[in-house]
């Protein structure tokens, strides 16, 4: 079992190593907010027994949560300080704005098209 966590937790790197859009920095147009800010440390509950269970699913899975969080963090005007594998820290103008955001990430993830081999898991109910 330990094992298979290693090895998933290497692919998980792998993956994060290799996406174009990791630890990337973007968000609107005037850059980072200054001053007051607000931080969101976001992370896949039981991502590295996921890892473990099933690599090329994660994968998958990995690509449709970045995409989504990429999308709430421009529609909020969040700005995306870097990603570590599952892991995103998310910098924002305000609190309100970052309690909306992950609010809407919550309701919203459970509406993704997620790889069947993720939700048969019970880790990830």
């Amino acid at each position: 079992q330990q094992l298979k966590a290693a090895q998933g937790r290497i692919a998980e790197l792998n993956i994060a190593l290799n996406d174009p859009n990791a630890a990337i920095i973007s968000g609107p147009g005037d850059g980072a907010p200054e001053g007051e800010i607000a931080i969101v440390f976001t992370d896949v509950q039981s991502s590295t027994v996921q890892w473990g269970i099933n690599p090329e699913a994660m994968a998958s899975a990995i690509t449709i949560h970045n995409n989504h969080f990429r999308d709430l963090i421009k529609e909020f005007g969040a700005y995306e300080v870097k990603t570590v594998g599952d892991a995103f820290m998310i910098a924002f103008h305000s609190a309100t704005s970052a309690v909306e955001l992950c609010t809407k990430a919550q309701n919203t993830l459970l509406e993704l098209d997620w790889p069947k081999e993720i939700l048969l898991n019970k880790d990830s109910m």
